[in-house]
């Protein structure tokens, strides 16, 4: 089991996207989903206590376990626990003694083991000043099994001097990383036999350019639904989210680009989307209605021409996009900045080019991946051919 999928289900992503379900769109189907919500909320907190990482964190829930906050994790604590004790299955049956009981129990062990530590070494003995819960899990030794793993190809039960080899590998070498496919990711920088760390460093580009790098797969990620519904369905929805994936896109324009005047344009203070308004905790970024009027016409654009498989697929999308723009009408207030520029190559142009990049690499990245899908799993039947079908 994937752990960093299992968890996701319990965020604060899906409980946001069910309230925007049933509030803000108003969908029957997600009617009386309160429980739900509340459910996944209690999880997602709890989660966020059981990994805290980060000693300057301002987040409740986040923030390290020290003397100040521990009366606060402690009624937090004993409220949740009457609440998982309570919960009950559609037969009545309570779930803390059904046959699924291993989840609930295991919360209710975190919260009575973390709260036990913090009590004896940070409260009474004060052998600590803080505690940082996720030096406590075990993502660091799944972690190394993940890398184990990935030094035996298609042997997925090694041998005692496979494991040997492997280690002596990962020790000389470097430190152990995580895949972006591995059932779990590390949430901060602790090494695991680290002999000598290898420190990358990202250039920064400071002038704006046509060509834009190569998008990332963790970049490319989002917790965002279906797009590719029918095309007479282009709703507030499909709206709410194509605005969403705008907010993205400008977030990673201004790390690119270095002209203050064009970046002033990008981004605006007024929340065109309801769906940003509900998911917003403070670090979303909302876009400018310009560079939304663009995406839009590029997200029709998409919809419309989906046979092109051969060449670079991405020029052709942007040509056809910039043929449906009214370049008089995008981004006006940079008609007196681009006087002094080439015509055939100003930062408007350069500006534009470099959105239509960005959205169709996300979209065409997010089809393939559902072209790409496996239908047929066959994990749970069999264990060793598992690996010739890459599940």
């Amino acid at each position: 089991m994937k752990v960093k999928l299992a968890v996701q289900v319990f965020s604060t992503s899906v409980t946001d996207a069910l309230e925007y379900c049933v509030k803000d769109q108003g969908l029957q189907q997600f009617k009386h989903s309160e429980a739900t919500v509340t459910f996944c909320r209690t999880v997602d907190k709890l989660f966020d206590i059981f990994n805290t990482r980060n000693f300057l964190s301002k987040n409740s829930f986040r923030r390290p376990l020290s003397n100040t906050n521990f009366s606060f994790i402690k009624s937090f604590f004993d409220e949740n626990r009457k609440y998982i004790l309570g919960l009950k299955s559609l037969e009545g049956e309570e779930l803390v003694y059904s046959k699924r009981k291993k989840g609930f129990l295991g919360l209710l062990i975190n919260m009575t083991s973390i709260e036990s530590i913090v009590q004896k070494f940070v409260v009474e003995k004060k052998y600590l000043s803080y505690l940082l819960t996720y030096k406590l899990s075990q993502d660091h030794i799944e972690t190394f099994f993940c890398a184990i793993r990935s030094r035996g190809g298609f042997n997925n039960n090694p041998t005692a001097s496979q494991f040997e080899a492997a280690y002596k590998r990962l020790l000389i070498h470097a430190e152990i990383t995580s895949k972006s496919s591995a059932n779990c990711l590390p949430q901060d920088d602790t090494y695991i036999l680290n002999i000598a760390s290898t420190a990358s460093s990202k250039k920064k580009i400071d002038y704006m350019t046509d060509n834009v790098d190569r998008l990332d797969d963790g970049e490319l990620n989002f917790d965002i639904d279906e797009i590719l519904i029918n095309e007479e369905n282009h709703s507030q929805y499909v709206n709410d989210v194509v605005i969403y994936i705008c907010g993205f896109i400008v977030k990673k324009l201004k790390l690119k680009i270095n002209c203050s005047e064009c970046c002033s344009q990008l981004e605006t203070n007024t929340s065109f989307s309801k769906l940003i308004s509900r998911k917003d905790k403070g670090g979303l970024v909302k876009p400018s209605a310009n560079v939304i009027n663009v995406c839009k016409i590029a997200e029709t654009i998409f919809r419309t021409n989906r046979n092109y498989c051969t060449g670079n697929v991405i020029l052709k999308l942007i040509y056809l996009t910039k043929e449906q723009l009214n370049l008089a009408n995008i981004f006006p207030d940079l008609s007196n900045h681009i006087l002094d520029q080439d015509p055939l190559n100003n930062h408007l142009l350069q500006m534009i080019n470099l959105i239509l990049k960005y959205y169709f690499t996300i979209r065409l990245h997010h089809k393939n991946m559902q072209i790409n899908e496996v239908k047929d799993r066959i994990r749970h039947k069999y264990s060793k051919l598992i690996t010739f079908k890459n599940q």
